[in-house]
């Protein structure tokens, strides 16, 4: 009955009697698979108890309601206080009493035609499933009934989702042994268990992309735990222990319950943890430990695999299915972490000037690069000085660059363009030199193919070609062969992008791109056997054998792949430059599915390289924006579609510290703004970043003159009239006109008007009390 539901057969009396009789011995069975028995609350003195009772809003059948609480017992309890053992028909008494108010209590709902059918509780029976050679007293059975009742309905929520499922396996007839071993193991753990086990373990998935039925990969199960193996070797665990409930592999030593992994050094750790906050907090360690398992492995020698814990990981429909439809897989391990780490690949800040678009940028930049950083608990001063000193680390690292769109920034400065360049010989060539977007791309990848190449003995590209330029330094005279034997060609010298070379028929100036080489030596491109592709392999073997001549400490280090690293670049003032001009055709690649590896990844062409280019998936662009220099809506559409954007506005609250002799300048800031927005409009607002480093009424009086009131004179075009509704009295003084013009006949004279001016700062208290109208 594969495709049959409970609705099928919910006229078939004899088909539900036996269904339930079925379900009522294995729900007596107490290491059934699917009786859950951490719902016995195993510390109270007073009772362990299950219900069984299901509701109507949940299984909506009303015969299948009256059926299912008279087969499966109605309700399963044991009562073992301190006491004397008591007869059981004394004890069935209190039970059939404890029952009845139960029935009342939870199963009111019952109704035929909208009234409650009271003889569907009056034929309800208890049918003793044990032994009643409990311990039990009267007087406790008054004074918990209420306590029981609350618990039996909060079990009860818990338990129906399971045997829900249960039911709908029956009916597929689905399950066997395998199925009924994974679940006895897997119902020994907490619904929080399952859930921390499943999510970390989806993590680990995505993060080595993981398909089914991968032969490195193996899903078994023992009697108290869950294996997650990779190759040979256990990396991630859920333990039934009471010195142990996760266990996980790590590069570093990350408990104190750990163990090495044998073999040569370096080898991993092996821990068993207690507290899932250690896999969080070590999360990036341990994902590292079994990326470097796998890439290391050919074949699990393991043949205990388990396909219905695969099928679990794999399936979410299954694990619902099994596991109730509460215990999904997308339960955030940590939204702080994960919220950084999964930010826009391309975002815009914009704001006003002052707002702190530019720090902001900082922020997010190491945020990206280095997840693991921690800003301090010390003051905002202090966490300022210690983000700006890991940026300026991750900068000279070239994980991060910085950049400022202009009027006059254009394609060649950014992507790449040609340009005259001396040679060692005096020599003027015109050569291509790559732009900045270009170098972090070319970095980015670099590392990117490293991660995917992995645990390999060979050198890194950037070493074997350093290696490469050193040895022709000392011998220039180093040949490399083409397949036709006697045609040799020799390096003659290198630049930034290219490899000059002399063919065995002297000519000259011919070049071999780095970014080809390097793409080739990683096995990302075929190089043609025409053209100036026969002289690519001749470098190519050169490179490769490099592996062989390191040391064995050195050989140690190369085996461990670099970690997958992200690379951030900040275009300042984005919206001043022309945007579509300066990343060309190069739009298009910042999409995020259009990325390297992606499956729709687009390849194209340089123009003056014309070499293969694509942006990899680990560089993330941060642009800011001055909304009162230029509105978000001039941007170009392209670019606007391409970018999540992000507002940063002026924040008061961050002045609220600040206050001193009697000025609150959280109040000033607002009310300034205030009269902007009513006045002008919020993208011409002052930014809360001129106020933060006053620290006396001088300081207070130069920000007045050297930086508001220039703004607003740049925004109200000189308007005193209206900066006098802005900033008052204390700052702008009106003055009456006072002009005699000169008679003239047929001229009419203009009527006298008021002006006004800027007057000086004499006071600054005052002025700001008549600027707050106090």
């Amino acid at each position: 009955m594969p495709d049959k539901t409970i609705n099928d057969f919910s006229s078939n009396k004899e088909f539900l009697s036996i269904l339930f009789q079925d379900i009522k011995s294995d729900l007596i069975d107490e290491n059934h698979p699917l009786i859950n028995h951490n719902w016995l609350d195993k510390n109270t003195e007073s009772y362990r108890l299950i219900s069984i009772i299901p509701k109507d809003s949940e299984i909506q059948l009303l015969e299948l309601h009256f059926e299912l609480c008279r087969y499966a017992n109605d309700i399963c309890f044991e009562i073992h206080p301190e006491g004397n053992f008591i007869e059981k028909q004394r004890f069935s008494k209190l039970a059939q009493s404890f029952v009845k108010d139960f029935s009342e209590y939870s199963l009111i709902n019952w109704s035929v035609g909208g009234k409650v059918d009271k003889s569907k509780l009056q034929n309800k029976k208890i049918v003793p499933k044990k032994k009643f050679n409990y311990s039990f007293k009267a007087q406790d059975y008054y004074k918990t009934k209420d306590a029981l009742k609350l618990q039996l309905k909060a079990l009860y929520r818990d338990f129906l989702p399971t045997l829900e499922n249960y039911i709908a396996l029956k009916l597929e007839n689905k399950m066997d042994k395998n199925e009924i071993n994974f679940l006895k193991v897997l119902n020994q753990f907490k619904d929080e268990e399952k859930i921390y086990f499943f999510s970390f373990l989806d993590k680990i998935v995505d993060h080595l992309d993981l398909k089914p039925n991968d032969l490195k990969i193996n899903y078994s199960i023992a009697e108290n735990r869950l294996n997650f193996i990779v190759g040979q070797r256990y990396c991630w665990n859920l333990y039934n222990s009471h010195d142990c409930r996760y266990a996980a592999i790590s590069v570093q030593k990350i408990s104190d319950n750990s163990k090495n992994y044998k073999g040569n050094p370096p080898q991993p750790f092996f821990n068993k943890l207690l507290d899932f906050e250690k896999v969080i907090s070590n999360q990036n360690d341990i994902l590292e430990a079994t990326r470097k398992e796998y890439v290391g492995s050919v074949k699990s020698s393991y043949d205990s695999n388990n396909d219905y814990f695969e099928k679990a990981v794999f399936d979410l429909d299954y694990r619902k299915k099994i596991m109730g439809k509460k215990i999904i897989s997308d339960y955030n391990l940590n939204p702080d972490r994960e919220k950084k780490l999964q930010k826009n690949l391309n975002t815009i800040l914009y704001g006003p000037p002052g707002t702190g678009k530019t720090y902001k940028t900082k922020e997010l930049a190491v945020q990206i690069t280095n997840p693991n950083f921690k800003l301090s608990d010390s003051d905002n001063l202090e966490q300022r000085k210690s983000l700006v000193v890991e940026y300026d680390r991750l900068f000279e690292n070239g994980q991060i660059v910085f950049t400022t769109f202009h009027q006059s920034y254009s394609y060649e400065d950014f992507v790449e363009g040609i340009k005259p360049k001396t040679t060692e010989d005096k020599r003027v060539i015109y050569d291509y030199l790559p732009g900045i977007f270009r170098r972090i791309c070319d970095k980015a990848k670099t590392n990117w193919l490293e991660h995917i190449k992995g645990n390999n003995s060979e050198l890194n590209f950037d070493d074997a070609f350093q290696r490469l330029q050193e040895e022709w330094e000392e011998n220039e005279d180093i040949e490399f062969s083409l397949r036709t034997e006697g045609k040799e060609y020799k390096i003659i010298g290198f630049t930034e992008t290219s490899i000059q070379f002399k063919k065995s028929s002297g000519g000259t100036g011919h070049t071999l791109s780095i970014s080809t080489l390097r793409d080739a030596y990683y096995g990302k491109r075929e190089i043609r056997s025409t053209g100036l592709g026969i002289y690519y392999p001749g470098i190519l073997k050169r490179l490769k054998s490099y592996k062989n001549n390191t040391s064995e400490i050195e050989s140690h280090k190369r085996m461990e792949s670099p970690n997958l690293q992200n690379y951030v670049i900040i275009i300042d003032e984005i919206n001043r430059g022309n945007v579509s001009a300066i990343f060309g055709e190069l739009i298009t690649l910042l999409e995020s599915d259009k990325r390297l590896g992606k499956e729709e990844e687009i390849i194209l062409d340089l123009p003056y390289s014309k070499e293969k280019f694509t942006v990899p998936s680990n560089v993330y662009i941060i642009g800011t924006m001055n909304t009162a220099d230029r509105s978000v809506e001039a941007l170009d559409t392209a670019l606007r579609r391409r970018f999540a954007f992000e507002e940063v506005m002026p924040n008061p609250d961050l002045l609220a510290e600040l206050d001193f002799s009697d000025i609150n300048l959280s109040e000033v800031l607002k009310t300034i703004n205030d009269r902007i927005e009513v006045l002008l409009d919020r993208d011409h607002t002052i930014g809360h970043s001129y106020f933060l480093k006053i620290t006396s009424l001088e300081d207070l009086k130069e920000v007045f003159e050297n930086k508001i009131i220039p703004l607003l004179q740049e925004y109200f075009y000189n308007d005193y009239e209206k900066i006098a509704l802005i900033l008052g009295e204390g700052f702008v003084k009106r003055n009456e006109a006072k002009v005699k013009f000169a008679e003239f006949d047929a001229i009419d004279v203009p009527e006298e008007t008021v002006s006004y001016e800027l007057k000086s700062i004499e006071d600054i208290s005052e002025a700001i009390k008549a600027l707050l109208n106090k």
